[in-house]
């Protein structure tokens, strides 16, 4: 007759009873409960394997890996112990015990037992493995990157053994490696939330925070969601200077992790950029930084900034000053007071706290460099080219450092220095990704260029675009067929009739061969000889580069707008310029903003019979009301010409003058031969050099400059006397 089907407890009548079944036939029993989680039938399983038969290290290993799952680590420790003392030169044993070791915290002996493993059996991975990942935990870089990398050539796609390797390279500061470990963990197992996370680390510590920002989006996106992968991305996302999605990341973390105190003085700090004052001060007041001295010196800093911008200068100051007292040889609490000094307009009060930061810092090359800013600022050259040299020796890739040298240098005529230095400049650093270590590799041209395709790429902005055209005649005198690349496309009308350019471009260009791309800004350097090089005078500021006048446009403009002025002489009229910046703004470039007072301004001017033409950008309200009160004749107001820089081109030729900051009008005005005055703020764009009267890039123009310690006064009393004796009076 036939059995009756039994259940798993009972074995069917063609099975033997469990006390009369075989070793192997339990060990098979076990396993198969060990792989469907049914740890106590398993347990179960091995042991009545091991009774049967001791003989079996499988049925060792299995028991001791239950009891190690089921966190009897005592019991599994003391059975692993006796199975390798029966059987020496089996591997996983070893391994076995070495990770039981390894998690009762007892890491010479796990080393020990994996070095064991792989001593008896050299090609078991997991041991090569398990010894990295311990070398990894205990700080051994060298040892880590050496023993994951045999287990990776074991294991090639495991990814614990990938994502360990891939650490100990970005650990040892190896950031090719391990984006290259990753890439192939990312290819063996495309869903794992924590490559793009390791990924997004690896490219911030390269600092390139764009592409670490969406590899941890990503991660985020499949589930990394983790109190540290949001911290990260906030940080990614404040250095990108995007500080409402960094709020929103340091939040996120924090509700995941509330008391990381780093993590809410993040929060508060963005609130501060987004200029929630009140908001940024409830956060400071809420981050306990007791536990950190550290935390608790930039906490204090910060919250003292936080109340300067809210208008408490007074308690910003004595915060200030009492964090300086606490710590005296703190480089940060030194510079943050001459900061909120030079920040309220009190120059002069930073100056010890920036001399004592460089003084007992003399290897900071921060320090050095703010103290020579200052000097720049007080107009001490000398002593600001020696203190800014010094901090490019302390840190040879200091990219500001070099910029700001470039500017010294070349405000006072180096050109041979100066233009070396240029080539640090912050639009250059930020266009070829700047990265930690970064340096520039600028172009040489050969004098002979015949056959060469150069592709010229306008930077920065009109104004930089239309001064370094100046040298486009001496790169096409080489023979160089020229392709332009204009940055900004409302030049393009300008530029596109200018001899020497053949091709105007807006986008990268590809095919034809190849071409020598250059940076416009790049091309004193690049067409220097090396007699030109040490030759520093004048003669080396090519002209401005002749443009070309739509004579329909000039007639156009003349009959629309100037001639029902009528026929007194007529001046254009510009106060401010650059990029404007609050006086809270982080890394403010002093040049990059310049602005006149507007009312003394309009004193010289009243007095004169002269019909005025705004070419102001986007006037102010008031300041146009200002104007109508002022003046004694209605005043042009063409802000909005600027749109379109043929019109632009063609009101200027009608001028009789201009007055004002320097722009892109000047650029322009130059490059139809006409004439200004320019107001120079100091310190002065080196295009205005301190070691001239004038400028020797722009001779027709004459140049009144701010005087340092004496404000606009020298520079307005000069004004009065050019404009005097040009223009009829009242």
């Amino acid at each position: 007759m036939n059995a009756a089907p039994s259940s798993p407890s009972s074995p069917s009548i063609n099975q033997p009873h469990p006390e009369q079944a075989s070793a192997p036939a339990h060990l098979a029993a076990a396993r198969e409960a060990h792989q469907q989680g049914d740890m106590a039938r398993a347990e179960q399983g091995y042991r009545r394997a091991l009774a049967r038969d001791p003989n079996l290290p499988l049925i060792h290993l299995g028991l001791a890996f239950v009891l190690m799952q089921t966190e009897r680590a005592g019991e599994s420790e003391t059975v692993a112990l006796r199975a390798v003392q029966r059987f020496p030169n089996d591997g996983e044993l070893w391994n076995l015990l070495g990770h039981i070791h390894s998690q009762r915290n007892q890491n010479e002996r796990a080393a020990a037992a994996f070095r064991r493993a792989i001593e008896v059996s050299p090609n078991l991975g997991l041991a090569w493995a398990n010894l990295g990942s311990l070398e990894l935990a205990s700080g051994n870089l060298n040892a880590a990157v050496a023993v994951l990398s045999r287990a990776q050539a074991l294991l090639p796609k495991h990814e614990a053994t990938l994502r360990d390797l891939a650490m100990a390279h970005a650990q040892d500061g190896n950031l090719d490696s391990a984006e290259l470990v990753l890439n192939q963990r990312l290819a063996a197992h495309p869903r794992l939330a924590d490559t793009y996370e390791l990924l997004g680390r690896v490219h911030r510590l390269r600092g390139a925070n764009d592409q670490a920002a969406a590899l941890l989006e990503t991660a985020l996106a499949l589930g990394q969601q983790s109190a540290q992968t949001q911290a990260l991305l906030g940080d990614c996302y404040r250095q990108l200077q995007r500080y409402r999605p960094a709020l929103a990341a340091y939040l996120a973390s924090l509700a995941l992790e509330p008391e990381a105190q780093r993590v809410r003085y993040m929060a508060a700090e963005m609130h501060q950029q987004l200029g929630e004052n009140a908001e940024a001060l409830d956060g400071y007041r809420s981050v306990d930084a007791s536990a950190d001295e550290e935390l608790a010196a930039e906490l204090q800093i910060s919250l003292a900034l936080c109340l300067g911008r809210a208008g408490r200068v007074m308690e910003s100051e004595a915060l200030l000053v009492q964090r300086f007292i606490a710590t005296p040889e703190s480089e940060r609490a030194a510079s943050a007071l001459a900061k909120f000094y030079e920040t309220e307009g009190r120059l002069l009060d930073a100056q010890p706290y920036l001399l004592k930061a460089a003084r007992e810092h003399p290897q900071s090359a921060q320090a050095q460099h703010n103290l020579g800013l200052f000097y720049v600022r007080t107009d001490q050259p000398r002593l600001a080219q020696e203190r800014i040299e010094q901090a490019i020796e302390l840190s040879p890739n200091y990219q500001l450092a070099h910029q700001n040298l470039a500017m010294l240098r070349l405000r006072h005529m180096e050109l041979a220095q100066g233009w070396r230095s240029y080539a640090w400049r912050n639009y250059r650093f930020k266009v070829e990704g700047g990265l930690p270590g970064w340096r520039p590799r600028p172009v040489a041209l050969p004098m002979d260029l015949q056959g060469q395709h150069v592709e010229l790429i306008g930077e920065q902005g009109l104004g930089d675009e239309l001064f370094f055209l100046r040298w486009l005649p001496q790169l096409k005198a080489r023979g160089a067929t020229v392709t332009y690349r204009v940055l900004t496309r409302k030049l393009t009308p300008i530029v596109s009739g200018l001899a020497g350019i053949d091709h105007i471009s807006h986008e990268p260009q590809a095919g034809d061969g190849p071409r020598i791309k250059l940076l416009a800004g790049d091309l004193p350097l690049a067409l220097q000889t090396e007699a030109g090089l040490a030759d520093p005078a004048f003669a080396e500021c090519p002209a401005p580069l002749p443009l070309v006048l739509d004579a329909a446009r000039v007639q156009h403009i003349h009959d629309q707008w100037l001639a029902p002025m009528g026929q007194r002489p007529k001046i254009g009229l510009a106060w401010r310029g650059g990029t404007q910046q609050d006086k809270f703004t982080s890394n403010t470039d002093l040049l990059l903003s310049k602005e006149v007072p507007l009312e003394p301004l309009l004193d010289l001017l009243a007095h004169l019979d002269i019909d005025v033409v705004v070419l102001q950008r986007k006037p102010q309200p008031e300041e146009l009301a200002l104007l109508a009160e002022r003046l004694p004749h209605p005043f042009l107001d063409a802000s909005d010409m600027d749109d379109d820089l043929q019109d632009t081109l063609a009101l200027l030729s009608g001028l009789d003058g201009l007055v004002g900051v320097s722009n892109t009008n000047v650029h322009l005005l130059a490059g139809i031969a006409g004439r200004g005055d320019v107001l120079v703020p100091y310190p002065p764009d080196f295009r205005w050099p301190e070691v001239a009267e004038g400028s020797p890039w722009f001779p027709a123009f004459g140049v009144h400059r701010q005087v340092w310690a004496q404000g606009w006064a020298p520079a307005l009393r000069s004004l009065h006397a050019a404009l005097n004796a040009r223009y009829p009076a009242l």
